[in-house]
């Protein structure tokens, strides 16, 4: 029952977005599964409270929300490579060739299965107009919260 925080805590799943809406998925999983519970009501509180620090008790409305994060990222993500490609095809004025440089994980796997920046960067290779990505990644267990 904890794989699914399993693979959020061993970052099997890796970026805020893509981190984000699978907690919240899985959470919206255990919460709608809930009537299947055997335990007492302080235990049920006790297993949310371990995993998020509080318990939902509307499921309808928890996994409705869930479902609008996954649907609202991917359509942001969609609008945000957009606008990136037809900006960085406006900058190249009379170049037809660029380099592009991403930092951190922007492809599908740091979202909920579309991307941002590396969205823009595969635009602009379909296009043959990108003569070289670099792309760098961060290492996120090494990284400070502040």
């Amino acid at each position: 029952m904890w794989e699914d925080w399993s693979a959020i805590r061993e970052m099997v799943v890796r970026g805020a977005p893509a981190t984000a809406i699978a907690a919240a998925l899985s959470l919206a999983v255990d919460v709608f599964n809930l009537d299947y519970f055997n335990g007492t009501p302080d235990a049920a509180a006790s297993f949310f409270f371990k995993k998020l620090e509080y318990l939902v008790t509307r499921k309808l409305a928890y996994i409705e929300a869930a479902e609008i994060m996954l649907e609202d990222d991917v359509a942001s993500n969609k609008v945000i490579s957009s606008h990136g490609a037809i900006f960085i095809q406006n900058q190249l004025k009379n170049s037809d060739r660029l380099s592009i440089l991403t930092h951190c994980n922007t492809g599908s796997l740091a979202t909920a299965g579309y991307g941002t920046a590396l969205r823009v960067i595969l635009a602009r290779h379909t296009e043959g107009v990108l003569e070289r990505p670099y792309c760098t990644e961060t290492h996120p267990f090494n990284q400070v919260n502040i």
